[in-house]
């Protein structure tokens, strides 16, 4: 029942979010003008990537906070520990960024805002421990409603204090840190935490258990770049070798197939706390239904999605843009059919985390990463913007067999060491 309200709420969330968006940027365009929208998008770009700046440690406290019971006291202290540590790490990082930034005149703020701004990355990795406490205790619905919460917060509130002529800067930075306030506020109403709080010092600290889990978040972190390089590399490769038209199709047919992973993402971390659970309690029957619902579900889905965009897409595509380009259609398909090939490796990847296999997910992708722009660069060159999605496709579905193998793999081992 938590998955299925989770799933309901996410995709509802998702929903409202773009609604939202399509209702709010013809407000924030007049309100804040031209120059002040193009500042609000920085801020918040800085702002969304600032979330890697938990250098991975986000997904491993998943892990072991949906275990909380087995562990003891020196462990949640040490976990609680860390994200305070990673939270001013944020803050002293983005401060430093800031003010090389200011002194090669690449940001034209001054210091006080570039502190201001670092406070909101100390903030927003400080609050990620909330979230995801919930996440392992599977309120998928209230984390829903947080993260909704303070995205509604970010996006209107610069509307509202532009209105009463304070400063666009001012009123970015200050919807987002009061965005964050707000949504602390309502997560510490939740009574459930309680299970987690602990007094954070470090003479309770369990000093190998931290570098264990340091450790396994460098792995994930080393997933997260590579898969910020595999997202973005292509597309410097469309642009630089076939112009910045065919690179502005191949991002629309992007943004589609970005639903499908939406679909593998949102079911696979649905499962992934109560996987952690089985995991550690080596219940292979119910670790085998939690793989089983996961993988049906996401493929049944991912099916109907691509049904749906081959009988249908051609003409939501024409509504939605009026007159796209003839190659958008098919563009979409080809990248489509990588997103559904890849939804395997969502819960294949999660299974072999929660199994502590985090370094192999990170060298797999490295090589995927490296396979899948190389061909790119290849293929673009000879065939075009088809080559392009071809390439991505083929890359997606290298690193999905990979990761499917070496999970099933391990799969059998364990059932044979229950």
């Amino acid at each position: 029942m938590k998955k299925l309200q989770g799933f309901v709420s996410g995709i509802s969330f998702r929903a409202i979010n773009v609604f939202s968006l399509i209702f709010l940027t013809p407000l924030q365009l007049s309100t804040l003008g031209l120059d002040g929208y193009g500042l609000f998008i920085l801020l918040l770009t800085f702002f969304g990537f600032g979330g890697i700046l938990d250098l991975g440690f986000s997904q491993i406290a998943v892990k072991y906070y949906s275990v909380h019971e087995t562990l003891d006291l020196e462990k949640k202290i040490t976990l609680n520990l860390m994200f305070l540590l990673l939270s001013a790490s944020a803050f002293v990082l983005s401060t430093i960024f800031g003010v090389i930034s200011i002194y090669f005149n690449l940001l034209t703020f001054d210091i006080t805002l570039i502190l201001i701004f670092a406070c909101s990355l100390f903030m927003k990795i400080f609050l990620q421990k909330f979230i995801v406490q919930l996440t392992a205790l599977e309120l998928f619905h209230q984390v829903n409603k947080v993260n909704f919460f303070g995205f509604i917060v970010r996006q209107s509130l610069p509307i509202i204090l532009v209105s009463f002529y304070v400063d666009a800067t001012v009123s970015i930075l200050s919807s987002i840190i009061l965005s964050l306030m707000l949504q602390y506020l309502f997560i510490r109403k939740s009574k459930v935490l309680s299970v987690f709080f602990t007094d954070v010092t470090w003479r309770n600290c369990d000093l190998i258990f931290m570098k264990k889990v340091m450790r396994e978040a460098f792995n994930i972190f080393i997933v997260q770049l590579n898969g910020e390089a595999a997202l973005h590399a292509d597309k410097l490769i469309i642009s630089s070798i076939l112009g910045l038209k065919l690179l502005a199709i191949y991002n629309l047919a992007y943004i589609v197939t970005a639903r499908m992973n939406d679909i593998g993402f949102l079911i696979a971390s649905l499962h992934f706390p109560e996987l952690n659970r089985l995991v550690n309690e080596s219940n292979i029957d119910e670790i085998k239904k939690n793989l089983h619902s996961a993988f049906v579900y996401t493929f049944l889905l991912g099916f109907i999605f691509l049904l749906l965009f081959n009988l249908f897409g051609d003409s939501l595509l024409k509504v939605w843009l009026g007159s796209p380009e003839l190659e958008l259609f098919t563009i979409t398909q080809l990248l489509l059919i990588g997103a559904f090939i890849g939804l395997v490796s969502w819960s294949s990847s999660n299974f072999l985390i929660s199994t502590s296999h985090e370094g192999y997910v990170a060298k797999v992708t490295t090589i995927s990463t490296v396979f899948s722009v190389s061909l790119c660069w290849v293929l673009t060159k000879h065939h075009g913007i088809t080559g392009a999605a071809v390439s991505w496709t083929l890359g997606y579905a290298f690193l999905a067999g990979l990761v499917a193998m070496r999970a099933r793999l391990e799969y059998v081992k364990l059932r044979q060491c229950a």
